[in-house]
C-alpha cells in the first residue's frame, strides 16, 4: 500500500538505499581482498560465490546480479569475478574431492556444465513390403464392415 498523499515522512525519500559501491574499481578491490583471504599457504585459492557475495557486503545473489545491470564496467568486473571462482572450482576437479566442485559448477553455470550424452542414430529404410497376416480369430461385426 502506498503512502497517503501529503505524507511528511516520505519527503526526500524518492530513491532506495545508497549503493555500496559507486565505482567498479572499489568493488574489484574488495573482491581481490576476499581472494587473498581464500588463498591457502600452499597458494591454492578456494573461494565460493556465497563467500564472495558475503564479503562484498551484499545480502543476496540478486544484489550482485543487480550490480551487473548498472553499467558495462560493473558487468565486466562481476563476470570476471564469477569466472575466477569458476576456474578455482575447475582446478579442484583434478583432485580427489572433485564431486563437490562438479556440483558447484553445474549449479553456477548450467548451460556449460551438465550431465548429458548425445547419440546420433542413422537408419535407412531401403524396401518396404506390406504383408497381410491372417488370423484364426473371427472379426467382430464392426471390423467386417471395414473389411468390405
Amino acid at each position: 500500500m502506498a503512502a497517503p498523499k501529503g505524507n511528511k515522512y516520505a519527503l526526500g525519500h524518492h530513491k532506495g538505499r545508497e549503493p555500496l559501491y559507486k565505482d567498479p574499481e572499489a568493488l574489484e578491490t574488495v573482491a581481490m581482498e576476499y581472494f587473498d583471504l581464500c588463498t591457502t599457504t600452499t597458494g591454492i585459492c578456494k573461494p565460493t560465490m556465497s563467500g564472495l557475495i558475503f564479503h562484498l557486503g551484499f545480502n543476496s545473489r540478486q544484489s550482485l546480479t543487480d550490480y551487473r545491470k548498472r553499467n558495462e564496467v560493473f558487468a565486466d568486473i562481476i563476470t570476471r569475478l564469477r569466472l575466477f571462482v569458476e576456474s578455482c572450482y575447475e582446478y579442484n576437479l583434478h583432485g580427489y574431492n572433485w564431486a563437490g566442485s562438479a556440483f558447484a559448477l553445474k549449479n553456477m553455470n548450467p548451460k556449460d556444465w551438465k550431465d548429458e550424452t548425445h547419440q546420433q542414430v542413422t537408419q535407412t529404410v531401403t524396401e518396404v513390403k506390406p504383408q497381410v497376416v491372417t488370423s484364426s480369430t473371427p472379426l467382430a461385426d464392426s471390423e467386417e464392415r471395414i473389411k468390405e
